[in-house]
């Protein structure tokens, strides 16, 4: 009962990783890159996933921008009047997929 989000198993987060890139005030500020460990396609931590601080592919830190940017746009702000978000997603043949865009209360992965 109630309401649930199901996401589909994307083999290339097993070979990739999954990207979180942080933003303040809208601007770029750092990413990680969280992977599962051998045999599994959990990246949470609780699973005994990783995340590390990374540099992402230009294309895709370019694409998570504007998902931020147009989501910010539908509720009528800017991506600036969000004092922080994170946009979380994989590159799948060569796209960036968003999985997530959290914009109240994410991990903000400040130790990395």
């Amino acid at each position: 009962r109630g309401t649930v989000m199901v996401q589909p198993y994307l083999a290339g987060i097993e070979r990739d990783g999954e990207w979180s890139f942080l933003f303040f005030g809208g601007e770029y500020s750092h990413a990680v890159c969280k992977r599962p460990v051998e045999g599994d396609f959990r990246v949470q931590k609780e699973f005994g996933g990783t995340a590390t601080a990374a540099t992402p592919p230009e294309a895709a830190r370019t694409a998570a921008a504007r998902v931020l940017a147009e989501s910010a746009a539908l509720a009528g702000m800017t991506a600036r009047d969000l004092a922080y978000a994170r946009d979380d997603g994989c590159v799948v043949d060569g796209r960036w997929l968003l999985m997530e865009l959290e914009i109240v209360e994410p991990t903000l992965f400040l130790s990395h």
